[in-house]
């Protein structure tokens, strides 16, 4: 579990305290900020020169992210633009006076007076846009409705600023023109130059554009991790409940639906979804409420030398997934505990290093939980996560054959974008005579 120290606290009272003072000695030179919404979820770039005009040295850029974006936040990172090294970046609280939640981005080096610095900080959201309008019929084309304050919220003046909204393709039924200049080419939406903004001026776009994909999400997502060292293996369990956010149909017909599907002129609606699983993954399953689904398959991704590390499983529903409905469904499989484990004879550590999620395309998540089940005897249980989270807990639960029970370690994250399919480990120690515990039981039963 993770815990604020005292020193951790002082130290965040003291970022808190310079970004005040940063404030006044920052300056945006030139901002140029990129937001995609290409793809399931929306990520935004912003490339910015932070010039030091006050008289002492500056260690943080404060980065701002408002109250109207900040719920659906998944993950907040930044580079150093010339050396591409990243750079730390530590949520400080919440700023009333601009409505937003404050992170601190540490230059790589303290910017000293007239110094400029070269940043990118990049943002993942989750469920950014909206369906415009919200009701269609079947046969109708779908479109969703994207807004923004289109100047860059932020506690320093800025010299010269643009937005770039790339859209799915060229086709839109409206956008704002105002503030000029306003510019569109192919599916580039470009927004400035603007010059000498006031920090308190805001400027509130929209865009309404067409989109051919089903816009999917994860309500609420559990991947449930059980690991054995009796019998070497991993069982991963994904319980996944679906919603597809695209236009409701109002005039909904099953057969028309089944034809569209055949003569392949489906609309709006999510006929399928891949996710990556281990090459020696074996016992594979895919199954909703109503039991197994046989039109699940299973491809693998060529190579030109030797075999894949991963293969594909293909989830095909029962039945087209139409806009505004719901879909719950489980997939997993089992693979070679010794594909993920390492074990250090010097402290007598396992090391478990698995991803955090898994990747459904790139299909967020609202909600996710991630479990992790422990061998029975497991103790000095830690984990390594290479991001926050917002709860992590340890309990015991009991399996069959279990004396004792297990220990399962249970993390919970809103927002979660595939940004973080990444490795975090867990550590733990194991007794040498668990190994026999089991076997010992099952002869004497």
């Amino acid at each position: 579990m993770r815990f604020f120290s005292n020193s951790a606290l002082l130290q965040l009272a003291i970022l808190f305290a310079l970004s005040l003072l940063s404030a006044a000695n920052l300056v945006n030179v030139n901002v140029i900020r990129d937001i995609d919404l290409k793809a399931l979820v929306t990520r935004e770039k912003t490339r910015l020169v932070a010039l030091n005009s006050g008289n002492a040295d500056q260690s943080n850029y404060i980065f701002l992210v408002p109250d109207n974006v900040k719920s659906r936040l998944s993950v907040l990172s930044a580079i150093d633009i010339k050396s591409s090294d990243p750079l730390l970046v530590t949520k400080l609280g919440y700023n009333e006076e601009r409505k937003a939640d404050e992170y601190s981005v540490r230059f790589s080096t303290p910017l000293k007076p007239n110094e400029k610095a070269s940043i990118k900080i990049e943002a993942t959201f989750t469920r950014k846009f909206e369906a415009y309008p919200e009701e269609i019929s079947l046969d109708d084309d779908a479109y969703y409705k994207y807004s923004r304050n289109i100047y860059l919220e932020s506690l320093y003046q800025t010299k010269k600023q643009k937005t770039i909204l790339t859209l799915p393709n060229s086709v839109t039924l409206s956008h704002s023109d105002k503030p000029s200049p306003v510019a569109i080419k192919n599916n580039e939406l470009t927004y400035g130059p603007y010059l000498d903004k006031d920090i308190s001026e805001t400027a509130v776009i929209s865009v309404i554009f067409h989109d051919t994909v089903a816009h999917s999400r994860f309500a609420s997502s559990k991947r449930v991790i059980t690991i054995s060292h009796f019998s070497n293996t991993l069982s991963v369990a994904d319980n996944n409940v679906l919603v597809n956010d695209s236009p409701r149909i109002t005039d909904y017909d099953k057969s028309k639906v089944y034809l569209n599907a055949f003569l392949k002129k489906t609309k709006n609606s999510l006929i399928g979804l891949n996710t990556a699983i281990p090459f020696d993954a074996h016992n594979i399953f895919y199954t909703d409420r109503n039991g197994n689904v046989s039109t699940s398959a299973i491809s693998e991704i060529p190579r030109k030398s030797g075999r894949s590390s991963f293969k594909i499983l293909q989830i095909n529903p029962r039945y087209s997934i139409m806009g505004g409905w719901k879909y719950g469904f489980n997939a997993g499989y089992y693979s070679k505990l010794s594909n993920f484990l390492r074990y250090d004879s010097n402290t007598g550590v396992y090391n478990l290093k698995i991803d955090f999620m898994g990747l459904y395309m790139d299909i967020g998540s609202d909600y996710y939980e991630l479990v992790v089940v422990l061998p029975e005897g497991a103790t000095d249980i830690k984990t390594i996560i290479p991001f926050d989270v917002d709860s992590e807990t340890i309990s015991t639960v009991y399996k069959h054959l279990d004396f004792f029970g297990r220990k399962q370690v249970l993390i919970k994250k809103k927002n979660v974008s595939t940004e973080l399919s990444t490795p975090i480990i867990v550590s733990y120690k194991l007794p040498g005579y668990n190994q026999i515990v089991k076997p010992v039981k099952t002869k004497s039963e």
